[in-house]
């Protein structure tokens, strides 16, 4: 089973993956396991992060402010949504430094996997299945894969559409090559093999 610092880059690294039946198209693991990691190492993460988390915290509070100021002309889903996102960001920051701060080797290597099966799969769907492990974010059938891979815009990987395929590709990418400089051609040619052929006409 997996460690906590991989467990949370793999569920960091497939968002649009549904575990259990949600109605939303980024899930909310990754999310909620940052929380628990938060305060379960909250006394052993370094102060420098969480100086380095200080913008995103203030806008956290201030996204709080407005979410309560909405809530007094009745709650709706739309309020909690966007305000989901300062709160991720918070916690996803913090506890991704902490571990990159301890271990960025073992962050590195469940990015490469992760970067690894994001290709593969997008390769798979191109060549051979546009269906391929769809069900995993969607329940787009066929007809809907096939037609969406005719128009020229490529194939939706382990996301809802190839854009959000593109730009999650492009955004592992980038992580591991700040991480680190080791086969940083074989994660650029992935990248671009992945975005400009796999995704493209």
């Amino acid at each position: 089973f997996p460690s906590h610092d991989k467990m949370f880059v793999l569920l960091c690294a497939f968002p649009y993956v549904r575990i259990l039946p949600i109605d939303s198209v980024t899930q909310p693991y990754a999310t909620v396991f940052a929380v628990i990691l938060f305060f379960a190492f909250c006394a052993s993460i370094p102060r420098v992060i969480f100086a380095l988390a200080a913008p995103l915290g203030f806008c956290l509070l201030i996204a709080l402010f407005f979410v309560f100021l909405s809530i007094l002309d009745g709650i709706t889903f739309g309020s909690f949504k966007w305000f989901a996102s300062y709160f991720s960001a918070f916690f996803t920051f913090v506890i991704a430094c902490y571990f990159i701060s301890i271990d960025s080797k073992s962050v590195r290597q469940a990015l490469l996997f992760s970067f690894g099966a994001w290709v593969l799969v997008g390769l798979i769907q191109r060549s051979f299945d546009p269906t391929f492990l769809t069900g995993l974010t969607s329940t787009r059938d066929a007809d809907a894969a096939s037609a969406l891979l005719s128009t020229g815009r490529g194939v939706s990987g382990l996301a809802h559409e190839p854009t959000h395929h593109a730009f999650h590709v492009l955004l592992l990418a980038a992580t591991m090559l700040l991480l680190s400089s080791k086969g940083r051609l074989l994660v650029l040619v992935g990248m671009f093999f992945s975005v400009f052929i796999v995704t493209g006409k």
